[in-house]
């Protein structure tokens, strides 16, 4: 029991360790610091490669314990102390992979809404018409992208 509770934990700290890493990646983003995405990204690469390696020491303990998933092996397990830490750490990483997951959309709507400038500042500088209304017609090979910014 000692062993998933301690596999658990380092999940969980990883866990909040890489929260911090995508929320400053989004603080990066609104500013548009490529210099400092380009370095956070480094720090969630590294941060994901050992929550990996946790991963896989957890799939190698339930299988060895001949379950599908902790909470299985959990629910088959007597009632204790240490059930009860594990249940409540496994609640955390679950919360905590939410809020995983809402930082990381957040993320993709700045950076989508900062290629769609990148996009729409192409389109000024290679004066790529938008259309018959606004000209002649459009120029072929070239595309008018719009920007909501």
């Amino acid at each position: 029991m000692q062993e998933i509770i301690n596999i658990l934990r380092q999940q969980l700290i990883l866990c909040m360790q890489l929260l911090k890493v995508v929320q400053r990646q989004g603080e990066a983003l609104v500013h548009n610091d490529a210099r400092l995405v380009s370095a956070i990204n480094k720090e969630a690469e590294l941060a994901m490669a050992e929550l990996n390696q946790q991963e896989k020491k957890k799939q190698q303990f339930l299988q060895q314990a001949g379950a599908a998933s902790v909470a299985l092996w959990l629910e088959k397990t007597e009632d204790s102390m240490e059930k009860q830490l594990a249940l409540q750490l496994t609640d955390k990483m679950n919360n905590m992979l939410q809020q995983l997951q809402e930082a990381k959309e957040a993320n993709k709507q700045y950076l989508d809404r900062n290629m769609k400038f990148i996009d729409f500042n192409i389109n000024v500088m290679t004066q790529t018409e938008a259309g018959a209304t606004y000209g002649s017609g459009p120029v072929q090979g070239r595309k008018m992208f719009q920007a909501d910014v």
